[in-house]
């Protein structure tokens, strides 16, 4: 995570609230990664906002997909033949 920004960018300063004991959690590792509590903020949001990216990325490229026939010419079964439900009753 000690990864210099590939281009000096102006930043913004935020005011964020939490719970002292989330507080207490997120110094201990950004300290254990040598970056400030900022910074540590800023690369989890990072990744967080990239993984949803190619989440949604996979998703569209899943629905450009022509749809697959599954069946080999036969008719599916019927609700009643699948789950055995005429004898439940």
């Amino acid at each position: 995570m000690n990864e210099q920004p590939k281009k000096l960018r102006a930043q913004k300063n935020v005011t964020i609230s939490m719970d002292p004991e989330l507080l207490r959690s997120v110094r201990l590792k950004a300290a254990a990664a040598e970056v400030s509590v900022s910074g540590f903020v800023a690369h989890v949001l990072r990744e967080s906002l990239s993984k949803d990216g190619s989440y949604e990325a996979a998703y569209r490229a899943w629905r450009k997909l022509k749809p697959t026939n599954i069946s080999s010419g036969k008719r599916y079964p019927k609700r009643d033949q699948i789950y055995d439900r005429h004898r439940s009753r």
